[in-house]
């Protein structure tokens, strides 16, 4: 009620002009190294913007875990100038991202990061003088990558400061203390080689009277006579728990995604998957991997919180090569990548938008002006009705207009609404509820053309969605039912803690915290024990992550399925542990395959093709495990190891592996889950381990593990029926 009561204030007093007091720019110290950082304020944002100036002094560091003594923003990896300390959404005091020093890893904000180095030549076998744009010049090895760069150049930043006033930009000196309709700050890094090479790198970074979105243009010029290539990305640690820190149950985040570009596909090629997914903080079990291009639905990225109802959006203007994305226990990161091959003379510009505010539940599509949410509800008449949400980045009186069209086959639902004696802003979104006709509301998938305008305005496109997108009444990323406490113990090669706790690896960590949101209780032992420590009487399932297991405890797991109880069983495992048990739903394993040395390098175009060197998983008919998910070829799954079997002839096979298009043995296929009767109970066989088996990339599935998790939950919840 509080927050609610806060943000219709902050409304009033914005429409009455009483907070529209202009754009301001002060200077403060923000992150103590005794240089002041530069900030710009409105009525809603506040953006603090490192300089990238060096101090006379440089403040003695944390030794990092390589070793190195250089503080995070003096060294040879991120832009310095213009780096974003952090943005604040003034009505909500909402902080968008952590400042922290912990074990060493300085987070920070939104860094950005050229990562890509140019090598100009070897200077013995294996070492390279090597430009970076935005950092210098230096030697190292190999492909030059981050922290390998040694003796290093780094050309200083130049920072220019502009007021708009009069209808026009001026230069600002630093002792102008006057707000303005609009700041902008641009900073300028050149790098110049006697080898051929050279690069400028310019960002701009405005902000306007009134608006909540943080706009940055930047140009990357070769001032060189010799052709360089480069990546680049931004990096920002979001922070987005309830109070304003770390991860917590309520943070969401949104990719847009869309099918593999399979030739099998039955999907349409712009089906656009922009259901979030929740962000979980788990620990060792953290995600750190890509999208690759051809599975990349839009050029945004968005995140939010359930509770608070804030919300954080990034749009660039051209689409990524692919989207890197990792998390850990207190931050995470989505990481749109570009691509630039620049010859001698030559440029490049692109844009981002940062918006922010408040009201929406997710983000669906988004403009220059705002962003789109909508959801589908049931009226009272027993009508499907899909309610549209529009969060502008102004404050905006009366002129707008919804309008579009839904298309299912050969029917048309065209649509018109206008705004009327009302207001909008970044803390009120404009809410538009369309009944759908009859043929729409049992589609699955429809067309959407939808566009939000400006009456009056030239540019008045303020946002749209254009494309297939799914219109279902429940999101994709949630499973039907709950554990309601139902005890589950996972089996482990594992030992002890010095506490007297079994140690967790991550196929094990994720288990645990999947079904544990979802309701369930669960433990964790060794299989390699008898399984004389554990409640058998209390246990509903068991699951096995493990290749060998203790007889004992194999006869006891099949005297448990005897009597009713489920196991589920995890690859990979040793076979011969289980010839002399008829427990299992499968007649002998065949062989093993594995992607290991396919996991791509950190700063490498291999994400962009990396899904096609992995193992995908597609249904085999309809099972309540497999209910609801996106299997292959509508996505990728990118499994890293398993094994391949044969089932028992009265076995059930519901998902198949299939190795991805740029495999060897591509087109073929294999059982992956194998369901079985035991007794009064039931078997599952999964033919890899829970994470996937490889590097953590390998269980992406979805952004962040949102349908990786959901398979494993409605493995479960199939369990203790």
């Amino acid at each position: 009620m509080l927050k609610k009561l806060i943000a219709m204030m902050v409304l009033l007093a914005t429409v009455c002009g009483l907070m529209a007091q202009g754009v301001n720019r002060t200077y403060k110290d923000v992150d103590g190294d005794n240089l002041p950082e530069v900030i710009l304020e409105n009525e809603y944002l506040q953006v603090i913007v490192m300089t990238g100036e060096m101090p006379k002094e440089i403040p003695a560091p944390d030794e990092l875990p390589d070793g190195r003594k250089v503080p995070y923003k003096y060294g040879e990896r991120f832009a310095r100038g213009g780096w974003i300390y952090n943005m604040i959404f003034k009505p909500t005091n909402r902080k968008w991202f952590i400042n922290d020093i912990t074990q060493g890893e300085h987070r920070h904000g939104i860094p950005e990061e050229f990562e890509i180095t140019e090598r100009m030549r070897e200077v013995e076998p294996g070492f390279y003088e090597a430009m970076k744009p935005s950092v210098g010049t230096g030697i190292g090895p190999g492909l030059c990558f981050r922290n390998t760069l040694k003796d290093m150049k780094i050309p200083a930043w130049g920072m220019k400061e502009e007021m708009f006033a009069d209808g026009e930009w001026k230069v600002a000196a630093k002792d102008t203390t006057a707000p303005a309709k609009g700041w902008r700050l641009t900073f300028t890094h050149v790098i110049t080689t006697d080898l051929g090479y050279g690069c400028a790198y310019t960002k701009t970074l405005t902000l306007m009277e009134g608006e909540s979105v943080l706009r940055c243009r930047r140009e990357l010029a070769n001032t060189g006579e010799k052709e360089f290539s480069t990546s680049f990305y931004t990096h920002g640690f979001f922070s987005q728990g309830e109070t304003n820190g770390l991860l917590d149950g309520n943070c969401w985040s949104v990719i847009p995604l869309c099918p593999p570009n399979a030739k099998d596909s039955p999907f349409p090629k712009d089906l656009i998957d922009v259901e979030r997914g929740i962000i979980h903080a788990t620990r060792p079990a953290y995600y750190w991997g890509a999208k690759s291009y051809d599975e990349v639905g839009g050029s945004w990225h968005a995140c939010g919180n359930d509770k608070t109802k804030d919300v954080f959006l990034t749009a660039v203007d051209r689409k990524p090569e692919f989207f890197r994305m990792w998390n850990c226990d207190m931050t995470y990161s989505y990481e749109p990548f570009m691509v630039f091959d620049l010859k001698g003379g030559k440029k490049v510009v692109w844009n981002t938008n940062r918006g922010v505010g408040n009201g929406l539940d997710s983000v669906k599509a988004c403009g220059e002006g705002g962003m789109l949410d909508w959801d589908v509800t049931v009226n009272e008449k027993g009508a499907k009705v899909l309610n549209i949400r529009f969060l502008p980045f102004k404050v905006i009186k009366d002129g707008l207009t919804f309008h579009g069209t839904i298309t299912v086959g050969p029917t048309t639902q065209t649509f018109d609404s206008v705004m009327k004696n009302g207001v909008v802003s970044p803390t009120q979104p404009w809410i538009f509820p369309l009944e759908l006709t009859p043929a729409v509301a049992a589609a699955e998938v429809a067309e959407m053309h939808l566009y939000v305008t400006e009456e009056g305005q030239s540019a008045g496109n303020l946002a749209n969605a254009d494309g297939h997108y799914r219109m279902g009444l429940k999101p994709r990323t949630a499973w039907e039912g709950d554990g309601n406490g139902a005890q589950g113990v996972i089996l482990a090669e594992t030992s002890k803690d010095d506490d007297g706790n079994w140690k967790h690896n991550m196929s094990t960590k994720f288990a645990q915290d999947y079904l544990n949101g979802a309701g369930f209780k669960m433990s964790l032992s060794s299989s390699m024990e008898d399984g004389s420590e554990l409640n058998w009487a209390n246990l509903k399932f068991v699951i096995l992550s493990s290749r060998r297991i203790n007889i004992k405890l194999l006869r006891k797991l099949e005297e448990f399925a005897r009597q009713g109880g489920a196991v589920i069983v995890t690859g990979m495992i040793d076979f011969r542990q289980f010839e002399l048990s008829d427990l299992l739903p499968i007649k002998f394993i065949y062989g093993e395959s594995n992607t290991y040395a396919l996991n791509p390098r950190d700063g490498t175009l291999e994400f962009m093709v990396q899904d096609d060197y992995r193992y995908q998983l597609k249904a085999v008919g309809q099972h309540e495990i497999t209910r609801g998910l996106p299997w292959y070829p509508e996505s990728y799954q990118s499994v890293g190891a398993l094994q391949r079997v044969v089932p028992k002839d009265d076995a059930q096979v519901v998902l198949n592996f299939t190795p991805g298009p740029g495999m060897s043995d591509a087109g073929s296929e294999f059982p992956a889950l194998v369901l079985g009767k035991y007794g009064k109970g039931k078997v599952a066989y999964f033919g890899s381990p829970v994470a996937w088996g490889g590097h953590q990339s390998n269980c992406m599935w979805g952004r962040l593990g949102e349908y990786h998790q959901k398979f494993f939950v409605q493995m479960a919840l199939w369990a203790i029926k």
